[in-house]
C-alpha cells in the first residue's frame, strides 16, 4: 500500500488529500480568509448570563459572543474566563466555548486543569499496556491522553514538556492581557495534518507552494519527528487527477456498481442521504434486491461522507426491508468503513421508518461547502419557480 498527502493551495483556499494508492481516501479543505477558532484559547469577559438558558454569553473580541453552558462553571456579569472555543460560531450563532482547556500534541493531548490520564481505545492492548507505564513517569502536573500517533517513551516525555511549557506561556499571556483576548491560536491546516494524518504509512509529501516546505520544517523542529521527503510538485491538481475527483464529489448523485444511487442533499440543518434501486432490479424477489442496494450503499456512504467530508447530522433513508435481522448486516458494513475515518463518527441505529442518523464529526468545510455556491435562479432549490395565469 502506497499512502501519500497531497496539499493544494490557492490564494482563496487550501485543500488537503489522502491518497492510497493513488486514489483519494479523504479530503480536507479551509478557505484561506476564513479563521475557524476551534481549539482557539480566550480570556473572554462575561456580558450576559441567561439562566432561563442556562448560559453566559462572552465576549471573545468576535463579531458575535461566544455561548458558555453553566453546568460547567457559576459566573456573573463583568466576571474574567479563560475558554476554549469548542464550535465555530456561525451566521446565527457565537462560538460555543468550555472551560476544559486542552493542548494538542502529535503524541499526547494535555488537560492542564485535569489530573487524568488515559490512552487511545484504537491502540492495541500490548501499546497501551506499554503507554501505561510512561505515563507513570510524567512528573508534570495536570492530564495527558496518549494518542493514536504517539512514538516512544522518550517523544512523548519531550511533548509533555513542550506542551507544559506552552501552558504556561498561555498563563503568563492571561495575566498581562485585558480581556477579551487571544491567547492561543489553533495550527493552520498544513500543520494539522502533519500532526494529526501522518503515521508511518505515509511515504511522501506532495506540495505546490514554497512556503509549505518552510512550514513543514518549522513542524519538524517544533515536534522533534521525521517527516517522509516532501516534493515540490508544479500542479498537484492535475498530477493527482484532484480535479475529476472534485467534481464527481460535488454532484447530487453517485452511482452505485450495482447500478443503484445515492442521491446526496444538503439541507440547513442536516445531510439527507436518499438510497434508490435505480438501473438494479436483481435476479431474485425484491426482498433480496432491497439488501444487495442497501449493503453496497451503506459502504458507498460512508466512503462518500469522508470524501466529501460531511459534517453535523446526516440522515439516510435506506430501501425498506421486511427482515429486522438483516439490518444489522447493513449497519455493521456501514459501521467498519467508518472506522477508517479520521474524524469521529457515531451511528444512531435504524429508526422505526427507516432512516438511519449518523453524526460526524466537522473538520473544516465540506467539499460541498468550498466548491458550490448557491444558484441564483432557485436560491438552493434545485427548482425553479413559474406562475403562469392563462386567460380562459
Amino acid at each position: 500500500m502506497t499512502k501519500t498527502l497531497v496539499f493544494h493551495r490557492q490564494p482563496e483556499y487550501d485543500l488537503a488529500a489522502v491518497m492510497v494508492d493513488g486514489n483519494p481516501f479523504s479530503l480536507f479543505a479551509k478557505r484561506r480568509d476564513e479563521q475557524t477558532q476551534i481549539n482557539d484559547i480566550y480570556l473572554g469577559k462575561v456580558e450576559k448570563v441567561v439562566p432561563g438558558l442556562q448560559a453566559a454569553f462572552v465576549n471573545l473580541g468576535l463579531a458575535k459572543n461566544g455561548y458558555l453552558p453553566l453546568d460547567e462553571i457559576n459566573v456573573k456579569p463583568g466576571d474574567v474566563v479563560l475558554v476554549r472555543v469548542v464550535k465555530n460560531p456561525t451566521a446565527q450563532k457565537g462560538a460555543k466555548l468550555s472551560t476544559v482547556i486542552s493542548l494538542p500534541g502529535r503524541n499526547l493531548v494535555y488537560f492542564p486543569q485535569k489530573e487524568m490520564k488515559g490512552i487511545s481505545r484504537k491502540l492495541t492492548e500490548d501499546k497501551r499496556e506499554y503507554y501505561h507505564k510512561v505515563l507513570e513517569n510524567l512528573n508534570l502536573p495536570g492530564g495527558f491522553i496518549v494518542r493514536t500517533l504517539a512514538g516512544e517513551e522518550e517523544d512523548l516525555l519531550q511533548e509533555a514538556k513542550r506542551l507544559y511549557e506552552e501552558w504556561q506561556g498561555i498563563l503568563e499571556r492571561s495575566r498581562n492581557a485585558q480581556a477579551p483576548a487571544l491567547l492561543y491560536k489553533e495550527d493552520d491546516l498544513f500543520t494539522w495534518c502533519l500532526r494529526e494524518l501522518l503515521d508511518k504509512d505515509f511515504t511522501a509529501l506532495y506540495v505546490d507552494d514554497f512556503e509549505l516546505l518552510e512550514i513543514g520544517q518549522k513542524f519538524r523542529e517544533r515536534f522533534r519527528v521525521l517527516l517522509p521527503p516532501i516534493y515540490k510538485s508544479f500542479n498537484v491538481m492535475e498530477e493527482f487527477n484532484l480535479i475529476k475527483t472534485l467534481e464527481k464529489l460535488t454532484r447530487e448523485r453517485v452511482w452505485l456498481k450495482n447500478g443503484g444511487i445515492l442521491v446526496i442533499e444538503k439541507t440547513e440543518a442536516l445531510t439527507a442521504i436518499d438510497v434508490n434501486s435505480g438501473k438494479f432490479t436483481g435476479k431474485k424477489d425484491l426482498k433480496e434486491t432491497a439488501f444487495k442496494i442497501n449493503l453496497e450503499a451503506a459502504r458507498e456512504i460512508a466512503r462518500q461522507i469522508r470524501l466529501r467530508n460531511i459534517g453535523g447530522i446526516i440522515v439516510v433513508d435506506f430501501i425498506s426491508l421486511l427482515e429486522e435481522e438483516r439490518w444489522e448486516e447493513i449497519l455493521r458494513a456501514m459501521e467498519e468503513e467508518f472506522l477508517r475515518d479520521k474524524a469521529k463518527v457515531k451511528v444512531t441505529g435504524k429508526t422505526p421508518s427507516g432512516l438511519v442518523e449518523i453524526a460526524r464529526q466537522k473538520i473544516g468545510l465540506s467539499i460541498g461547502e468550498l466548491f458550490t455556491q448557491e444558484c441564483s435562479c432557485c436560491q438552493g432549490t434545485g427548482r425553479i419557480t413559474d406562475i403562469t395565469v392563462k386567460r380562459l
